[in-house]
């Protein structure tokens, strides 16, 4: 079974302000046992002022783009080679 979630982490008190953080998280779990986490990276921010308002702040997963960045061209080049090859 594979689950994408979104998850709430621990609020954090900052100043005069409650910030909530959030992921998704890709699990894997082969029925009848053990499942583990292939992936999880940070969405957003959730920031509660003391005032009430809330705001939803969006959170950029450099890493992300950097793994893209590092095995996208590679598995392009596999690709190619693999064709070019037979």
């Amino acid at each position: 079974m594979i689950s994408n979630d979104t998850y709430a982490g621990r609020p954090i008190q900052f100043g005069n302000r409650q910030i909530v953080p959030f992921s998704k998280r890709l699990h894997i779990q082969i029925p009848g046992q053990w499942g583990f986490v292939l992936w999880e990276r940070p969405v957003s921010l959730l920031v509660t002022e003391e005032d009430g308002n809330e705001d939803i702040v969006p959170v950029i997963d450099f890493t992300r783009y950097i793994i893209l960045g590092l095995f996208g061209p590679i598995i392009i080049l596999w690709l190619i080679m693999r064709k070019y090859h037979r």
